[in-house]
């Protein structure tokens, strides 16, 4: 089989387009959730942003194309739940990567690519001395790829992570429609280094604007 580019799994493009994607899953034990993708001229980037159920807002994840080092994130914005942080930092913390958090390049299927990420100390806020591990397994390909109401996708990559970062491991599986992006996602759980349990599917519907 030829090498996959990973970025094409992923939303990537120039334009002022919002990309939403409205997950649920079957049973209705997950909250519902919310991700829209769009580009960010300043940085040059596409910006993953997270909503909980109530529309508010969780994270923002910075993601660019860099030649030789493949899908790179290299900033995280995610809300600032510390109470003391919040007061002397602001509502959100900023994590800039020396060393992006790394989701491949050109890849096989069946392949596993891992990169150790590592905070830049002195951009991050608050200021953080932390090098993590990053591993991100391509399972499959699937040819098409049917969600829960029926909509179907084709050319959907099945890959699944593990993050760690200070001995916490968590991580999911991502199945990406080419072209479109996450059209579905399962949690996974980790301890002691293994998967433990991994969540009911939740699917999106998937709307621009």
């Amino acid at each position: 089989m030829s090498k996959l580019f990973v970025p094409e799994y992923w939303p990537f493009y120039q334009t002022k387009e919002y990309r939403r994607f409205d997950y649920t899953d079957a049973t209705g034990v997950l909250e519902p959730i919310t991700s829209v993708f769009s580009y960010d001229p300043k940085t040059s980037s596409m910006i993953y942003s997270d909503f909980n159920g109530k529309g508010e807002w969780q994270d923002d994840w910075y993601l660019q194309y860099r030649t030789g080092f493949g899908l790179a994130e290299w900033r995280d914005d995610l809300l600032q739940k510390n109470s003391t942080l919040r007061f002397f930092f602001g509502e959100k913390s900023i994590a800039i990567y020396s060393e992006p958090i790394g989701w491949g390049d050109y890849v096989e299927i069946g392949t596993v690519y891992s990169n150790r990420p590592k905070y830049d100390t002195l951009k991050s806020r608050p200021p953080q001395i932390l090098t993590g591990f990053q591993a991100v397994s391509f399972e499959k390909l699937h040819d098409s790829f049917a969600l829960r109401d029926g909509t179907s996708y084709t050319n959907v990559l099945q890959m699944s992570y593990a993050q760690t970062w200070n001995k916490n491991t968590y991580g999911a599986r991502y199945y990406m429609a080419k072209g479109v992006g996450p059209i579905a996602i399962e949690w996974i759980g980790w301890k002691d280094g293994a998967p433990v349990y991994t969540s009911p599917r939740i699917d999106a519907v998937v709307s621009k604007y």
